[in-house]
């Protein structure tokens, strides 16, 4: 009976042990799922057509619809990112410290014109929780 009871110790003592690595693999998936994404946002970016219709925005000259068009387009795929990192977070994939910089850089964000007129028009279309968040660091 005790040989039996310290193989079952041992066993949850190996399962608890596989269980942690296993949330870290996690993590470290999580985290690199989320660097790819971030690369493909900052690649969207480098479109001539984009980039044109930012230097258009800067300069205070009127967009074309097609510019208008490719700039909610780049808010809206970096909000959706930015959505995705939040609910990771919410859900411990993503630590403290991880997040505060990504609220430091969302905030700044956010003050640009393009992700203003997104989220005034669709901020509806996102999670609520996600939703304060970004209302929280507008205001």
């Amino acid at each position: 009976t005790l040989g039996a009871n310290l193989a079952v110790l041992v066993g949850l003592v190996v399962l608890v042990i596989e269980i942690n690595q296993n949330n870290e693999m996690m993590r470290a998936q999580t985290r690199s799922g989320v660097s790819d994404a971030i690369i493909d946002n900052i690649k969207l970016g480098m479109d001539p057509r984009v980039i044109a219709a930012y230097q258009k925005q800067g300069s205070g000259q009127p967009l074309s619809d097609e510019e208008s068009y490719l700039l909610d387009q780049i808010a809206n795929a970096t909000l959706r990112l930015w959505e995705n990192t939040h609910y990771q977070y919410r859900n411990g994939l993503f630590d403290d410290d991880e997040f505060e910089a990504d609220l430091a850089v969302w905030r700044e964000t956010m003050q640009a014109p393009e992700f203003r007129l997104h989220w005034s028009s669709r901020s509806h279309t996102y999670s609520a929780a996600f939703k304060r968040q970004i209302d929280e660091l507008i205001e």
